[in-house]
């Protein structure tokens, strides 16, 4: 499901008042979950900007940093989706992979973020959610296999840019 984090969002950080759909709007948000809850296939959300943090800087934008009354929300309704389902996202100027842990979802699943390609690149920083040898800030793209299988996801990612070599690669499972 690709998502769009812009056009129903609500200025970042710093609101007086928190909108409960604050990040996607409430007719997507409901969009969503009408999808993830009638369909036991595992799932890919899309979203521009992270979803998990991993690490909370106040320059940084994150969907669980900037509205944490949505993101809240979306947690415990995630709770509630049959199938697995696996993250991806961008604009954070490097890309790695974070583990999302099951306290999260009730399973254990990954946010993949491929950025940058065609902007600059940043220096990152530490993030404690971050795969082991699953980030660069080198211009790269992600090419990502997935394979239903059992009920749930094989993956293979590999970051890729002008190296004759991925910058990293990984292989990840997903079960519900």
């Amino acid at each position: 499901l690709f998502l769009d984090d812009r056009y129903f969002r609500q200025p970042n950080k710093n609101q007086v008042e928190q909108e409960k759909y604050a990040h996607w709007g409430q007719k997507q948000h409901e969009w969503i979950f009408e999808n993830l809850m009638h369909d036991d296939t595992p799932t890919w959300l899309f979203n521009g900007n992270q979803m998990f943090s991993g690490v909370n800087l106040s320059y940084k934008e994150s969907f669980q940093d900037d509205d944490p009354v949505h993101f809240n929300l979306f947690i415990e309704e995630m709770k509630k989706v049959k199938a697995p389902v696996v993250l991806a996202s961008g604009d954070i100027h490097f890309s790695e992979i974070m583990k999302v842990p099951a306290s999260n979802f009730g399973y254990e699943t990954y946010e993949l973020t491929s950025s940058s390609m065609h902007s600059y690149t940043g220096t990152g920083w530490d993030n404690p959610l971050r795969l082991p040898n699953a980030f660069t800030k080198e211009f790269n793209f992600m090419m990502v296999t997935s394979e239903s299988e059992n009920s749930g996801l094989k993956i293979n990612v590999e970051a890729w840019g002008l190296s004759d070599k991925p910058y990293f690669a990984q292989k990840l499972e997903v079960k519900r």
